[in-house]
């Protein structure tokens, strides 16, 4: 007796294209050029295919090759405000490097007791320090973009006039309390300078222009204890905190007749 029965078979066939793609995903990443490479020559019908990368994207390589150092410093001196910042860095921190070398010698000169130099240094030191740190923080939150102009011009002419101090004063407890009143200048200036650098900075170079003025940081706490012993040998010592006060002055001087005054333009405005 004949039986009839329903039977069903699926195929799938692959097209030349399919097969060569699976292949293609079977080769391992490092081997996938070199096999593009013999592709093309097996077949010279294949052509290389053109860079379809989008404008932003080659717009974003182009701002990440400008944001290498050197196109940062060509950045932040075409800017004024910049410009005027990284001179005020550099003032501050020369300053400062000129006492350092020589903080010990002058102690020495007006101390009674040879002996207690190196506490009485550590002392200022510490003095420095310490008010330069809690004055950052009470003060330093304060600071504002608006408000820039003002704390710059406080805190270096606070700066200059405890240095300046330094010549006529000839008792060591004058020295601590004066180093006091430095370091609340010297803890405001630092913020407010730092801040002024990345208010005047565009948000896709902030990083980098920080860069250039944490160099110019560096460059004059080099420069000013490499010309501290020069100065000292043709002037003497209490002409190095005259010169340390000057350079502290210039910085309240260029605040308020630079670019930096369009700061205090807009709060008026507001």
């Amino acid at each position: 007796m004949q039986k009839l029965g329903l039977s069903q078979n699926l195929q799938q066939k692959l097209s030349p294209q399919q097969i060569q793609f699976i292949k293609l995903l079977q080769v391992p990443t490092a081997e996938l050029e070199s096999r593009i490479e013999e592709e093309m020559e097996i077949n010279p019908a294949l052509e290389e295919g053109e860079d379809q990368e989008k404008p932003e994207n080659r717009e974003s390589g182009s701002e990440s090759n400008s944001s290498s150092f050197f196109s940062n410093i060509e950045f932040a001196f075409k800017s004024k405000g910049l410009k005027i910042l990284m001179i005020l860095i550099f003032f501050s921190t020369f300053g400062i490097g000129l006492l350092r070398p020589i903080i010990a010698l002058f102690v020495e000169q007006i101390s009674h007791s040879k002996e207690s130099v190196s506490i009485y240094t550590a002392t200022i030191f510490s003095i420095i320090s310490l008010t330069s740190a809690f004055s950052a923080i009470l003060l330093g939150k304060q600071i504002k973009s608006k408000n820039i102009p003002h704390f710059l011009i406080f805190s270096s002419m606070i700066a200059a006039f405890s240095l300046g101090m330094h010549f006529f004063i000839s008792n060591i407890s004058l020295i601590f309390i004066l180093n006091f009143i430095f370091g609340i200048g010297y803890g405001v200036l630092m913020p407010a300078t730092f801040t002024a650098v990345s208010y005047f900075s565009p948000s896709d170079r902030k990083g980098g222009v920080v860069g250039v003025a944490s160099s110019f940081q560096i460059l004059g706490n080099m420069l000013g204890p490499l010309l501290s012993s020069g100065i000292t040998q043709i002037l003497g010592i209490r002409f190095l905190f005259l010169i340390a006060s000057v350079s502290f002055i210039s910085i309240a001087l260029l605040t308020k007749f630079s670019s930096l005054s369009i700061l205090q333009k807009e709060e008026k405005q507001e």
